[in-house]
């Protein structure tokens, strides 16, 4: 399944709706007219596909007519994945991401995805949080995370992102970071922030040497707050990243 969101009209007809008409493949097409929040949108075109693999995609973006043979050929890579798409980021933590854009012949994992376009697998049964992210910001980056947090793994394309293109059209008519996103990305760093610090804790806790540092451990993540690990609070110490006090826990 294509499904768009159907926001502008004009805007489809001039990008997605040619690339449609030109893509090699069988597919069936659900769009959604546009309620103002996207999550609830995507959510009522998963119900609506009848197919196990739905391509969520912009009406701005433009694809080659190959591109979901290149897609067929990254689910058989990574059959298991929860999340694909074109352009990736590979931390959580803001001030160390580095962007990762597709590659033709080459995969690569990520932690979450841009919006522009992903595909889902219908199985994995994740829903997109419409409670939390209730407008247009921040939504596939936390159904990204969900699908972590099940143990999935996310990845990108086996296709060149210089063969798509990507007209933002919001951003560029704008030239600026649009809307509410600052909002909303802290509401999605409050909801994941935590959850993640405690499950690379548990993953990750190493202690230093004993004899000088018989109460800090090496923590490969970090989080803004004090937070409860076993019943003692953690408290960062400042100065590097990822050590942590643990008052009273030794082992």
């Amino acid at each position: 399944t294509i499904g768009y969101i159907d926001y502008d009209r004009e805007v489809f007809n001039s990008h997605l709706c040619k690339s449609i008409k030109d893509l090699d493949g069988t597919y069936d097409i659900v769009d959604i007219p546009a309620s103002g929040k996207a999550a609830k949108d995507y959510n009522d075109i998963i119900k609506k596909s009848d197919n196990r693999y739905i391509l969520l995609i912009h009406q701005d973006m433009e694809i080659p007519a190959d591109f979901l043979e290149s897609v067929r050929k990254t689910i058989n890579e990574h059959p298991d994945f929860g999340v694909l798409g074109l352009v990736g980021y590979d931390s959580f933590e803001n001030h160390n991401r580095n962007t990762i854009f597709s590659e033709a012949g080459k995969s690569k994992e990520t932690v979450f995805f841009d919006s522009c376009c992903i595909l889902i697998n219908k199985d994995n049964n994740i829903q997109f949080d419409e409670e939390t992210f209730d407008e247009l910001h921040m939504y596939v980056e936390d159904y990204c995370m969900q699908a972590i947090q099940k143990g999935l793994k996310n990845y990108t394309f086996n296709v060149s992102y210089e063969s798509t293109k990507h007209f933002g059209a919001t951003y560029y008519k704008t030239n600026e970071m649009w809307g509410r996103y600052g909002e909303y990305y802290e509401k999605f760093m409050n909801k994941w922030k935590q959850i993640h610090f405690l499950d690379s804790l548990e993953e990750n806790i190493k202690p230093m040497d004993p004899i000088m540092y018989d109460d800090m451990f090496v923590v490969n993540s970090y989080c803004d707050e004090p937070v409860e690990f076993k019943g003692k609070t953690l408290i960062d110490i400042g100065g590097y990243r990822g050590f942590y006090t643990l008052k009273g826990l030794k082992n």
